[in-house]
């Protein structure tokens, strides 16, 4: 490929990216009930996931004290809710 026909074939692509993004602007309209739901259940799943990684180490730690899993569940649920 020459020099030249590469530029020609960058800017080509840089015309569908632009043409896709604008058509995407223009049919906003109807994607917005799909990112309504995705975001409704996203968050949920992502506050569990982050929920899950910050209180594992104190659910395990517990375990070793010597104290039930369920039973140090239960307190951190009872503890994460009452803030």
């Amino acid at each position: 490929m020459t020099k030249q026909s590469k530029w020609l074939m960058r800017g080509v692509i840089l015309l569908l990216i632009l043409t896709i993004i604008w058509m995407l602007y223009q049919t906003s309209f109807i994607l917005q009930p799909v990112v309504i739901i995705i975001r409704a259940i996203a968050l949920p799943f992502i506050v569990a996931g982050v929920g899950f990684y910050l209180l594992r180490p104190i659910i395990r730690w517990a375990e070793q004290k010597g104290i039930k899993r369920l039973y140090s569940n239960t307190i951190m649920y009872i503890v994460t809710h009452a803030c």
